[in-house]
């Protein structure tokens, strides 16, 4: 409420009665307050009071129910997933057929690998129209792999 006068007859009695009112206002606020602090956000559920173990008057979460549902999972076990190696290769394909029929793989010969130059000391592509020596670039670039070969 606003207290208002236009004549200046307003006196401390008045002014005191004033807070007083609002005091008492503030205070039964902060009661109320206090009391929907109390539990509401401890027990604040967005599901209405339904709970996901009860099923047409069921309650399955009990013991005895959660130890019939682990019995028939113990019997419904599959065990392990075993995976299976799909060979597209033909050659794998015959010799997994030929290792299940007990013949012996044939060797492969290891082939050395030549040793390739590193790229700093290759040549760069030389185009006709760069217009180099090429006679004398190969020359150089030969002796400069017996030279990292060797």
């Amino acid at each position: 409420k606003i207290f208002k006068s236009k004549d200046s007859s307003i006196t401390d009695d008045d002014i005191d009665l004033i807070l007083d009112a609002g005091k008492k206002k503030t205070q039964d606020l902060n009661d109320k307050l206090q009391e929907a602090q109390k539990g509401d956000m401890l027990d604040f559920k967005l599901d209405g009071g339904i709970s996901a173990q009860m099923f047409e008057g069921v309650d399955y979460s009990d013991a005895k129910t959660a130890q019939f549902q682990e019995d028939i999972l113990g019997m419904i076990d599959m065990g392990k997933r075993e995976r299976r190696t799909v060979a597209y290769n033909e050659n794998q394909l015959y010799m997994q057929q030929m290792a299940q029929q007990g013949a012996t793989q044939p060797k492969k010969k290891k082939q050395k690998k030549e040793i390739k130059l590193p790229r700093t000391m290759r040549l760069p592509r030389l185009e006709e129209w760069q217009m180099f020596d090429r006679t004398a670039l190969n020359a150089i670039q030969e002796a400069e792999e017996q030279a990292f070969r060797a």
